[in-house]
């Protein structure tokens, strides 16, 4: 994954605590730092997708910071859930 760059994953283990979703974003932020939130709003349930600099929501336009799941913007009231990450030469891994 480029700086800058972003995937979803949706691990069987996982289900966040507001939605009940198992998706999850990872935005690669700088080298070698990565950071993973639950994608899914906390405002509607919709999945999140990175835009360069934000978490952005499709359905409402809320837009969350890429690293605190903060709400920077829209009606979502709580904050995405941030989940540990380390890479390696293997590659990112997120403890969800």
């Amino acid at each position: 994954m480029n700086s800058g760059g972003s995937a979803q994953i949706q691990p069987s283990s996982y289900s966040d605590p507001v939605c009940g979703q198992n998706n999850i974003i990872v935005v690669h932020t700088s080298a070698g730092t990565y950071a993973a939130l639950s994608s899914s709003c906390t405002h509607a349930c919709c999945v999140v997708s990175f835009n360069g600099t934000a978490l952005h929501c499709p359905c409402h336009g809320a837009t969350f910071d890429v690293t605190t799941g903060k709400c920077t913007n829209g009606r979502a009231s709580q904050s995405l859930q941030v989940l540990q990450t380390c890479a390696d030469a293997n590659g990112v891994y997120v403890t969800p």
